[in-house]
């Protein structure tokens, strides 16, 4: 019975993460906002100071397990992963994120930064 309510938790919990739609990550040192967007399959990255926004497109959303989400390029490469911890944090601020996130900034993984996401149904909570 025990093993029921797990599942069906676990089913709740990744239906409202696929019904996400957008996601917004944020990252300190550098300032960076990414945001994701299953529809458009679309990872964009705003870098405070720089005056464009660079686009990736062809970014598919893929469930690795329980909680745990990857987005990979058209190469097959993950270029961020999530994690539905409710423990993440953008390094600055006092808000808790639901997602722990690691961004591998350059193609071979080996240069990670690690912040904050929220989507438009699982929102940060304010810290006072």
């Amino acid at each position: 019975m025990k093993a029921a309510h797990l599942a069906f938790a676990v089913l709740c919990v990744l239906s409202s993460v696929v019904k996400a739609d957008v996601f917004h990550c944020t990252f300190t040192e550098p300032f960076v906002t990414v945001t994701y967007s299953m529809a458009q399959q679309t990872l964009t990255f705003d870098e405070a100071g720089q005056p464009l926004k660079k686009v990736l497109n062809g970014v598919s959303f893929q469930i690795q397990s329980a909680g745990k989400f990857a987005l990979v390029n058209s190469q097959k490469q993950t270029v961020m992963t999530l994690n539905l911890s409710n423990q993440g944090s953008d390094g600055m601020s006092d808000d808790v994120y639901p997602f722990e996130t690691t961004w591998s900034k350059s193609e071979d993984g080996k240069a990670q930064q690690f912040g904050g996401c929220e989507s438009n149904l699982l929102k940060r909570k304010h810290q006072d």
